[in-house]
């Protein structure tokens, strides 16, 4: 679901309505029209409020505790974080009618036992089998108590739907489920309406049977050891920072694996790694990149909300260092699909350009390259992932970064995302030689739905980001933040051993020596892949 109403405190910045240019992945959007602006709708979501005994979003640990850290364990610390509210999802059961009657039945609905797998039913009376649209609509469950995750939904036959889930800690959650109906208004984007079914109280008992006294926080199962950067495929939930030994990410929000913890890394900690993460793929990933630079920049960032903005909206490079951190997004449309074996590639010069791209990109930092590429997979790829190693042999065979695919996670626009993260991880299993590895993110988004770009009604794109003013950021959503630290986790993993590389002269004499804002951007929307454009570089976010 979409930000239907904001935290208090929160001003969103106004932004026109989604154009031809924001399709995340259509290659033929130019050649759409794109309807009214809708922002003129928007209501203005400007609320003053004090947090009582607000701390400093970005909490700075000390370096000797963190050098202090176990190889795989986590130790524990305080921290002065917290996290900050989220949306409220205003929209429930709005439009129940639109729903072919249906009941809810099953022990799941009222009670589970922790670790242990719960299940209820959703059985539909309607002629249609299965009862609602397959593309066109889905049903969509998730608890809110000590912490935040969405079940599974899968159709069994007769009109029923299986609902299961796993709650790792006890306590008392609210379970929501709704039902969404995509429809399509002459938008770039569909809108996903949340149609409504029902809510209820459900009580987790601990694994020994015994229920647990307060609302589960204070007592919340988190595992011990330190998760490497690959295990977040396994099922997890979101959790509060205070909750927990960590630092807050900016919205103070951690994802937490079954078996593992991962370390949230400070601005000051990033700062200090001689890391280069580099995000290729739509505007999608774009939003993680922004939860890079916010996170390591903090009050540097704020051009990123500004309304002439230059990196908020760049279909080319950008690329962002403090110190020895780098954090790099690269602007990347899908071309190649894979039939009967072959590859068929569209866009001549966009590959050939992107060849060259990434090319250069390997050389890069006196050969270097990027310790970590995380490319971007949705379903332009169809299933088939043959081209990924194509992408791979593009870094050159020089180039010893690792090259770690992700496929979008699940979100109303994406309700497949498990199974196709599975289908990458088989790819990547069968293929060693083409030295592509996986990080599956596909259960992050569930839970999280209510923090989308754009409220429901107005669109659903696949955007996880937004502008914004709130408790220091500028580019507001947790799921963007957690995919980010949890690619820094596996830059760290998979750092390689290598001479330090030689200190780089600033690129104009006004900028900074230890801090850049580097842009490459086509002029005009159109696209393309320009490696020969002029790389511009300042001190400060630029206008």
């Amino acid at each position: 679901m979409a930000l239907n109403s904001f935290p208090p405190g929160y001003t969103r910045i106004p932004t026109v309505s989604p154009g031809p240019e924001d399709y995340p992945d259509d290659t033929d959007a130019l050649s759409r029209s794109s309807s009214p602006s809708s922002s003129s709708r928007r209501p203005a979501w400007t609320r003053s409020f004090h947090l009582a005994a607000a701390a400093s979003l970005f909490t700075v640990c000390s370096l000797a505790i963190f050098s202090a850290l176990s190889a795989t364990r986590i130790s524990l610390y305080s921290q002065s974080g917290h996290a900050l509210p989220l949306p409220t999802h205003q929209y429930f059961g709005l439009e129940t009618a639109a729903v072919p009657p249906c009941k809810l039945w099953g022990p799941g609905l009222s009670e589970a036992r922790q670790n242990v797998e719960a299940v209820f039913y959703i059985d539909f009376e309607s002629a249609n089998d299965p009862p609602l649209h397959p593309d066109l609509e889905d049903v969509a469950v998730w608890l809110e108590g000590p912490a935040r995750f969405a079940a599974d939904v899968s159709y069994a036959q007769k009109g029923r739907y299986v609902v299961r889930y796993t709650a790792l800690d006890a306590g008392d959650y609210r379970l929501r489920v709704d039902a969404f109906r995509r429809t399509q208004t002459g938008k770039p984007y569909a809108y996903w309406l949340p149609l409504g079914l029902d809510t209820y109280n459900v009580t987790v008992m601990r694994q020994d049977g015994s229920r647990l006294r307060g609302d589960g926080r204070q007592e919340l199962a988190l595992p011990k050891e330190r998760c490497r950067g690959d295990e977040v495929g396994s099922r997890g939930r979101w959790v509060r920072c205070e909750d927990t030994p960590l630092p807050c990410t900016r919205y103070g929000w951690i994802w937490v694996p079954r078996d593992c913890i991962f370390h949230i890394y400070t601005p000051d900690e990033l700062a200090k790694q001689d890391l280069w993460i580099a995000l290729v793929g739509t505007s999608v990933w774009r939003g993680i990149f922004f939860a890079g630079v916010d996170h390591l920049f903090g009050p540097l960032a704020a051009n990123l909300s500004a309304p002439t903005s230059k990196f908020w909206k760049c279909w080319g490079r950008l690329s962002a260092e403090s110190a020895k951190m780098r954090i790099s997004y690269l602007d990347f449309r899908q071309q190649c699909i894979a039939d009967t074996g072959a590859l068929h590639c569209s866009g001549g010069d966009y590959l050939a350009n992107t060849e060259k791209m990434l090319g250069k990109m390997a050389q890069e930092r006196g050969g270097r390259g990027p310790d970590l590429v995380l490319w971007e997979s949705n379903d332009n790829s169809h299933s088939n992932y043959t081209m990924l190693s194509l992408y791979r042999q593009w870094f050159g065979p020089s180039w010893t970064g690792a090259f770690v695919s992700a496929f979008r996670t699940y979100s109303p626009e994406v309700p497949y995302t498990h199974q196709e993260a599975g289908n990458i991880a088989a790819y990547a299993s069968r293929n060693p030689e083409a030295k592509v590895e996986t990080l599956d993110i596909s259960r992050l988004g569930g839970g999280l739905f209510d923090t989308m770009e754009f409220p429901l009604k107005q669109s659903a794109t696949f955007h996880w980001h937004n502008k914004c003013d709130y408790e220091g950021m500028h580019s507001c959503s947790p799921v963007d933040d957690m995919i980010f630290q949890i690619a820094v986790n596996r830059a760290v993993e998979r750092q390689r051993r290598l001479p330090p590389r030689a200190p780089t002269p600033p690129a104009t004499e006004d900028v900074a020596e230890d801090i850049r804002f580097c842009l490459q951007c086509p002029p005009s929307l159109d696209f393309s892949m320009r490696p020969e454009e002029d790389v511009q570089c300042f001190a400060g976010l630029p206008l």
